[in-house]
């Protein structure tokens, strides 16, 4: 599992990448010829995320189909890589292929939906995940309330935006500035300022 880590936590990331998914793809070779069970603990789903943050989703995903457990970091993984890709249709699909799997969401799960709503610019699907995130206690922390501030300040949603920035529990320079940047977006430059006063 270190070596998996390793592969995508290189420094030199950019450099290593494609030596990164062959040694991966190596391993996945190893153990499903001699030890195929393996793959169901932690393994298999560590291959799927490395695999999907060094780029190649598409042997990601064929690995994760073939999964009998996964976990919500090889999911998170697969969502977010199809958001980094522009293809938020997909990230969602397989959010809702993740329910389906009986696997609970955290608050990174969120981040990627919102983005992924965010980029489709489906406001009420937001709002939905949004009251999602709110039942189970995610909305109330700084990197999932940025990132919903950022979801509704790009289609104009101010005050939903000021609910998701009041909701966090916490404030920091980044909330403050999210906000901010939402109100300028939204050509409130004047509350941008009081707001500015206030932090």
């Amino acid at each position: 599992m270190l070596l998996l880590q390793a592969l995508y936590t290189n420094p030199y990331f950019s450099h290593v990448q494609r030596k990164a998914i062959h040694n991966a793809k190596l391993i996945f070779a190893h153990i499903s010829s001699y030890n195929p069970s393996d793959l169901d603990g932690i393994v298999g789903p560590n291959l799927v995320v490395t695999l999907a943050k060094c780029g190649d989703i598409e042997e990601a995903m064929k690995i994760s189909n073939g999964l009998h457990r996964r976990s919500v970091s090889s999911w998170i993984a697969l969502i977010s890589s199809y958001v980094e890709r522009g293809d938020g249709k997909k990230a969602l699909e397989l959010y809702e292929d993740m329910i389906e799997d009986g696997i609970e969401p955290n608050g990174h799960t969120y981040v990627s939906l919102f983005k992924a709503c965010d980029m489709l610019e489906d406001v009420n699907l937001g709002r939905k995940m949004h009251h999602d995130a709110r039942m189970k206690g995610f909305a109330s922390k700084s990197f999932v309330g940025v990132s919903l501030i950022r979801m509704y300040g790009k289609v104009g949603a101010i005050v939903d935006a000021e609910e998701a920035f009041i909701e966090i529990s916490d404030h920091d320079v980044v909330d403050w500035t999210t906000m901010l940047s939402a109100y300028i977006q939204k050509g409130e430059a004047k509350t941008a300022l009081r707001l500015y006063r206030q932090m």
